[in-house]
Formats: structure tokens, C-alpha cells, sequence
């Protein structure tokens, strides 16, 4: 059975949290909010090192279709004269 308060003083007791409680649940709620703002500049260098390597993916396979394009053969020992030095 739940006791419920008599008066007036009582009541006001009861009702609400006190500081101890509101300190406590900040400092909860701190600790978990400091790990996840953590989490974001580890994820901020995993995205630029993942688009710095997705682009020279790009880069290497493009320079390759234009090689195959061109039907050009690579020459070990040949001087560069450009651009695509040892193909010819």
C-alpha cells in the first residue's frame, strides 16, 4: 500500500528531485555526452582517409582505361618523352 503525505510539508518533500539527484543524473549525462562528441574527429580523419583513397582509385583507374584506349604497351627501360613516359 503507498503512504501518501499528510501535510502540507510532507507533500512538498515528496514531490520532485532533490540536488544530490539532478547532480548526479548530470554527471551521468556528461560523462555519456563527452564519449560520443569523442567518436567525431575519428570519424571526421576515417571519412577524409576513405575519399582520399576512393579518389586515387578513381585516379589509377581512369589512367589505366586510357592506356588500354590507346592500346599502348609498357617498355621497362624506354626514356620518358611525356606524360605516359614508357608506354608506347
Amino acid at each position: 500500500m503507498h503512504h501518501t503525505p499528510s501535510t502540507q510539508r510532507d507533500r512538498r518533500r515528496a514531490a520532485g528531485f532533490t540536488l544530490v539527484e539532478i547532480l548526479i543524473s548530470l554527471g551521468i549525462f556528461l560523462i555519456g555526452m563527452t564519449a560520443i562528441v569523442s567518436l567525431f574527429p575519428a570519424a571526421a580523419i576515417l571519412q577524409r582517409e576513405t575519399t582520399q583513397e576512393v579518389l586515387a582509385n578513381m585516379a589509377a583507374e581512369s589512367g589505366k582505361a586510357i592506356i588500354d584506349a590507346q592500346g599502348l604497351t609498357y617498355a621497362p627501360g624506354t626514356p620518358s618523352t611525356g606524360d605516359l613516359g614508357g608506354y608506347h
